[in-house]
């Protein structure tokens, strides 16, 4: 989903005028509307598929790994599963192309999407130094241009475990509680 990832983070890519803006979806970043048309472009050319149902489902999956959508996404989730009385209502989860589904799929993609932290210590570690090194080198090029950056990218103020644990307890653990929670709801 992370086709031709720049390395640099959505907020970056507008300051700078990045050519993947330009063809951002409303209100999703430039990196996942790049993915998302890239991605769509492959199924089509490979698979030869013009099924919208399976191009709007990979479509919204994409999308849904923006960061800036997480809130959102939890909400709309929880709330769809909770209004899903009984295990008959949850069918509707697995019926493809249904905003269930596709809720049900982001969900899924945005769990593999940070799933690092879950991965053995050596492993996660070594992922984590290489995400940060993405992030601090973003945070030099902001302070070579003169500008400020965001505390996370910025290698002289960061505390990496800290700002890790953040990450973890605010985005991750949630995606995989509310993962968690609907088996339950589908016995």
């Amino acid at each position: 989903h992370d086709v031709d990832h720049t390395g640099t983070s959505n907020p970056y890519l507008v300051k700078v005028s990045h050519e993947y803006v330009e063809d951002s979806a409303d209100g999703i970043g430039p990196m996942e509307s790049h993915s998302a048309s890239k991605a769509l472009d492959l199924i089509q050319e490979i698979m030869g598929s013009k099924d919208s149902k399976l191009l709007q489902m990979v479509e919204k999956a994409i999308h849904g790994t923006d960061l800036s959508q997480h809130e959102r996404l939890m909400k709309a989730f929880s709330a769809a599963t909770e209004a899903a009385s009984d295990a008959s209502e949850l069918e509707v989860f697995f019926q493809a192309g249904t905003e269930q589904s596709i809720l049900l799929i982001q969900m899924l993609l945005k769990a593999a999407d940070v799933s690092n932290p879950t991965r053995p210590i050596r492993t996660a570690r070594a992922w984590n130094c290489q995400v940060y090194e993405e992030f601090y080198a973003e945070g030099d090029q902001v302070l070579s241009s003169g500008g400020m950056p965001n505390p996370l990218h910025d290698r002289r103020t960061n505390c990496i475990p800290k700002s890790s644990v953040g990450f973890i307890n605010f985005h991750v653990k949630s995606i995989f509680l509310g993962l968690r929670n609907f088996p339950l709801r589908c016995r």
